[in-house]
């Protein structure tokens, strides 16, 4: 027969010391600073704060998250693997597409007020921090070196049923509510979508790339213009205003920046043309769309990227008056 030795290890047993400085560290130190301070272990702090009933703070959790003691606090990544996460995404369908009333309604409201605690106020980390513009200069940049493609471009409300039928039902709500013409809150005001951005060289906020581009050609070229004036056209559903992009000085030539024309854009170009025939309307938009747009809504059209054929037509138009 084997002789099998038996070792048995005596357990350490937790003084009253510990155990203070467990209850007043452990909610708000790092389970770590305590295993180093005791001279024990991982797992057994662990289960001594189990049976202590000991939690760590909330404040602690959202710093070990979002704070200082959070592990990429302050690092950031490389332009290559921000390339391969962007491509590592495309292609792949969202595990909640199609899906709908996934999490209950008192689930709902629990994460709402969790949720509100870091975003409201203080609490929330753009607090007093102007993110939105620089965001918006960061898409902006984006965008015209290519590196981003819109996810809508070419694309219409036409082209997706299910926001074609929002807009009719939120146009006959408004029609049910009288709030049509006049009585319409945002009646003879500049349109809020898209939202404008300010452009330093003009000294002032423009609506796309497109326009900020055209209306750099006009100043370098000297052609005095007054950006957005609005005129009423009458169109199938009702009275509506036409905001023109650019109207020359002292003169009737108006420009509009058009990018993919959809069906009202349409609409309202060739109300316009009809109805004010004494205005001459002229269209700048990318090579791609000059075929594209219809001719009975113009008078003259140009590409953006030409843009000496432009500036001489609008001299010329000047000069002759």
């Amino acid at each position: 027969m084997k002789s099998v030795t038996i070792v048995l290890t005596s357990k350490r047993v937790w003084t009253d010391k510990e155990i203070e400085f467990m209850i007043k560290n452990y909610p708000h130190k790092s389970t770590k600073y305590i295993s180093k301070k005791l001279n024990r272990s991982l797992g057994s702090i662990r289960a001594k704060a189990g049976l202590l009933n000991l939690k760590k703070t909330r404040e602690f959790l959202f710093e070990t998250k979002y704070g200082k003691n959070a592990f990429f606090y302050g690092k950031h990544h490389t332009e290559e693997s921000n390339e391969k996460n962007r491509l590592s995404h495309i292609g792949r369908t969202p595990w909640n597409k199609g899906k709908h009333n996934i999490y209950s309604e008192k689930r709902l409201r629990k994460l709402r007020k969790h949720l509100a605690k870091y975003r409201e106020g203080k609490n929330n980390p753009s607090y007093r921090k102007n993110v939105i513009e620089k965001r918006r200069k960061t898409m902006h940049e984006n965008l015209k070196s290519g590196r981003l493609v819109r996810w809508n471009k070419g694309k219409t409300k036409y082209d997706y049923p299910g926001i074609a039928i929002i807009a009719k039902k939120s146009s006959l709500n408004m029609i049910k509510r009288n709030l049509v013409g006049s009585k319409n809150p945002q009646y003879g005001k500049p349109p809020t979508y898209p939202e404008p951005y300010f452009v330093k060289e003009l000294n002032y906020k423009v609506r796309s790339s497109l326009e900020e581009d055209g209306l750099k050609i006009l100043r370098k070229s000297g052609i005095k213009y007054k950006y957005e004036k609005p005129f009423i056209i009458n169109l199938p559903y009702g009275k509506r205003h036409y905001w023109v992009d650019c109207h020359i000085m002292n003169s009737n030539m108006f420009i509009e920046f058009k990018g993919y024309p959809d069906k009202n854009s349409i609409l309202k170009m060739q109300a316009f043309k009809e109805q004010y025939p004494n205005n001459k309307l002229f269209v700048v938009t990318y090579d791609e769309f000059v075929n594209v747009i219809p001719k009975y809504c113009y008078h003259e059209i140009y590409d953006i990227n030409k843009p000496k054929l432009l500036v001489k037509n609008l001299k010329s138009g000047l000069n002759a008056k």
